[in-house]
């Protein structure tokens, strides 16, 4: 593509859960003109352009990010103050492939990964990001997030369609277990209060 691509692992909310999630995340480092940049398109409502690999804060359509290196040497993308996730970690070694693998498997099957327990969808749009996590819809904007409630499979159906480019009839069938789950965790988070 006419630049060295590196990938690194990346653990998104190390900073929280540790070492144990390195892996959960690839990141891209670029090489361009003897400057390196980081290029990330999976953490959902993170950055929409590429960075330079330098201590810094810095502002994409109008939320408010910072790059820079942990107590233990590692780089720290923080997420703006709306994200999903706090943060996300990295070094600049070439990737274990093996961790890589490892970490995509258990996202993708395992019964505890977030993306198994819960439907996730994530997408930027001009003003911001979309957001569907189980049965909530979100629009995050630089001035704050709006949130609603979806209220039946159609809906979802026709959101996925309309927001996300998604067409899948399919989903339907796990609108019982979407609202199982968004009731739970709401009554469990009800109980810690």
């Amino acid at each position: 593509i006419g630049f060295p691509v590196t990938r690194v692992c990346g653990g998104v909310a190390r900073s929280l859960k540790g070492d144990s999630i390195l892996g959960n995340h690839l990141v891209l480092l670029i090489d361009l003109a003897g400057s390196t940049w980081v290029v990330d398109t999976g953490f959902g409502d993170g950055i929409f352009e590429p960075i330079p690999l330098i201590e810094h804060t810095f502002n994409q359509r109008g939320f408010d990010f910072k790059l820079g290196k942990s107590e233990d040497g590692y780089w720290r993308l923080e997420n703006h103050r709306f994200g999903g996730a706090p943060s996300f970690d990295f070094s600049t070694e070439p990737a274990s492939e093996e961790l890589l693998s490892n970490q995509c498997n258990y996202l993708q099957n395992d019964e505890q990964s977030p993306f198994v327990l819960a439907l996730i969808c994530q997408r930027f749009v001009d003003y911001g990001y979309e957001t569907q996590l189980g049965r909530v819809a979100k629009k995050i904007k630089p001035t704050g997030i709006e949130s609603r409630l979806i209220n039946s499979a159609d809906e979802l159906v026709e959101r996925l369609h309309d927001t996300f480019d998604l067409t899948v009839p399919e989903v339907a069938e796990l609108w019982p277990g979407i609202v199982e789950r968004h009731n739970t965790l709401f009554t469990n988070r009800e109980r810690a209060s």
